[in-house]
């Protein structure tokens, strides 16, 4: 979302973008909140990117720039999860897909991240991760963040931004 959005109404790009689901509700209020806690107590947020959060139900993810980690501070995350109610925030630098996806099912292996062209035009993206027993004795919860596999395809749908499979090998 770019800064002018912030202010109010968004432009053709944004608009085109929220409407097609790449921008969410969360997104918007969140930046605009965003802006409100550097503006009045976090200063250091000014020279921060936020890219995008991914709402899984208990955790949200929010997706931010290179190096940005220490300007969201304890203090900030606090107030944001008092302010959506939200349980846990897990802060992810913006980089390549399979980085961000094997950040998000640690200790896991992503063995692989195929892109299939669907007949409709659509394009399908498969999740490959191993150890399908490690899966089933954590009664169907994957990584550090015990995320279910449900759960797992909203995240990589989102961050992708595409239709997303999780399957393992």
């Amino acid at each position: 979302m770019c800064k002018t959005c912030l202010n109010g109404s968004l432009c053709y790009s944004c608009q085109e973008r929220f409407d097609g689901g790449f921008i969410t509700q969360f997104d918007v209020d969140l930046a605009n909140d965003l802006t409100q806690l550097q503006e009045k107590d976090f200063p250091d947020l000014k020279t921060a990117s936020f890219h995008n959060a991914v709402d899984v139900g208990d955790i949200v993810f929010v997706i931010i720039g290179k190096g940005d980690t220490p300007k969201y501070t304890p203090e900030l995350l606090l107030k944001i999860k008092d302010l959506y109610y939200i349980q846990n925030i897990v802060l992810m630098e913006k980089g390549p897909f399979k980085v961000m996806i094997q950040e998000l099912i640690s200790p896991e292996i992503l063995l692989g991240l195929n892109q299939i062209y669907l007949p409709t035009m659509e394009t399908e993206y498969r999740v490959n991760i191993s150890d399908p027993d490690r899966f089933i004795r954590n009664q169907g919860h994957i990584g550090k963040h015990r995320i279910s596999l449900k759960s797992l395809e909203k995240a990589c749908s989102l961050m992708i931004r595409g239709i997303t499979k999780v399957s393992f090998s």
